[in-house]
């Protein structure tokens, strides 16, 4: 009897796992942009998400990527100015300095570039956009993979999300952070629904 309830509780832990899943890939697939698309639509911010920041400063391949789709939007005139999310609260690690660095590097100029250091996650970053910064009107730039879960705590907080993705390449260890955004889509699908 045991037994079979343990096994009745995993059967269903997994179908609320793939059922959160499909919704939010599903709802958000819509809002994410191509080349075409992007042209056409006007946005008060461009958002970077952070991500991994070697320690003599370098961003990570998959961060480097995310602030040059950023900076390719912004080239072209539509968004006025760019917000680097990140975490920045330790003294040995900081994102959103160097997301600064590489964008004014790559012809942003310094006073188009806003930084949050207290994006800690994907879904404080949105959650801060809203309450902090009273944004309403975004185009956030990563990778497809994480897109779907930051177009969707955006939209589901008020505010109306478009996704650019970076440029789809092949890196390293993409199952383990395909395997990561599937359980981080669960716990961003509750934090959302309970508004904690």
């Amino acid at each position: 009897m045991i037994i079979a309830l343990l096994i009745a509780v995993c059967l269903l832990g997994l179908l609320a796992l793939i059922a959160i899943n499909l919704y939010m890939v599903n709802y958000s697939r819509q809002y994410i942009l191509d080349d075409d698309s992007v042209k056409d639509l006007e946005a008060e911010y461009i958002v970077v998400l952070g991500a991994k920041v070697y320690k003599d400063g370098r961003l990570s391949l998959i961060l480097d990527d995310r602030v040059k789709a950023s900076v390719k939007l912004f080239e072209e005139g539509r968004v006025p100015a760019i917000i680097m999310s990140g975490d920045a609260q330790r003294e040995d690690y900081n994102e959103v300095d160097p997301m600064k660095k590489r964008a004014i590097e790559l012809g942003v100029p310094e006073e188009c570039i806003i930084t949050d250091t207290m994006g800690l996650s994907t879904f404080e970053s949105m959650k801060r956009l809203k309450d902090e910064f009273g944004v309403d009107k975004v185009i956030i730039c990563t990778q497809e993979y994480h897109m779907y879960r930051a177009i969707y705590n955006a939209r589901k907080m008020g505010i109306e999300a478009y996704g650019y993705p970076a440029e789809k390449i092949d890196y390293a260890n993409q199952l383990q952070r395909d395997v990561r955004e599937v359980l981080a889509r669960v716990k961003d699908f509750i934090l959302v629904l309970f508004k904690t």
